[in-house]
């Protein structure tokens, strides 16, 4: 009887490996897949931002702020922050783009991550 036992102990212990093991490649294929889509949005990203149609847009909202701060007035170390982000990137108007200094800029992206 201690023999079934114990086979059957090592069977359901196996069972139990088995799975975590399952549990673990499923895991690290998602995390994986994950990653490889979160660096093709960061690459079209980058692309855009260096296009000539961000640039025309860039300097629309700079010159619409009177290149300064829309926060604090700084005229030193402007970027330019997207409040929100189209559907399509690249099809965004000036209107969901305001002009920030870098501090500025830091601080409300920290502010908008904390909130997710």
């Amino acid at each position: 009887m201690t023999d079934l036992f114990g086979d059957a102990a090592g069977i359901v212990l196996s069972l139990v490996i088995l799975w975590l093991l399952l549990r673990l490649v499923l895991w690290t294929w998602r995390y994986n897949r994950r990653q490889m889509a979160r660096r093709r949005r960061q690459a079209a990203y980058a692309g855009y931002i260096n296009s000539e149609t961000w640039k025309a847009l860039r300097q629309e909202a700079l010159e619409r702020d009177g290149h300064r701060c829309r926060l604090c007035n700084a005229r030193r170390g402007l970027e330019v922050h997207h409040r929100y982000y189209p559907g399509v990137m690249g099809t965004e108007t000036v209107d969901a783009l305001t002009t920030l200094c870098h501090p500025c800029h830091e601080g409300i992206t920290e502010m908008l991550r904390a909130r997710r």
